[in-house]
């Protein structure tokens, strides 16, 4: 227990709109959530901003957090 805790890694953004080949049980904010993790090696984003560029299309922005060893 409080072998862990959170490093900020810098600010992560960019934006992801959604295809016919996502699954429709996934929400819109879950999927760029993910992708942007994916992309950045974040393990978790706080401070985040999300805004919808259309009914498809979301962009996001936040600070990278990364799990780490104390």
């Amino acid at each position: 227990r409080g072998r862990y805790s959170l490093k900020a890694i810098g600010p992560v953004e960019g934006s992801f709109c959604m295809s016919e080949k996502e699954d429709p049980d996934t929400g819109l904010v879950d999927l760029a959530v993910m992708n942007i993790q994916r992309q950045s090696g974040a393990d978790f984003i706080s401070n985040v901003s999300v805004w919808a560029e259309s009914a498809e299309c979301a962009s996001l922005t936040g600070t990278g957090m990364k799990i780490v060893r104390k």
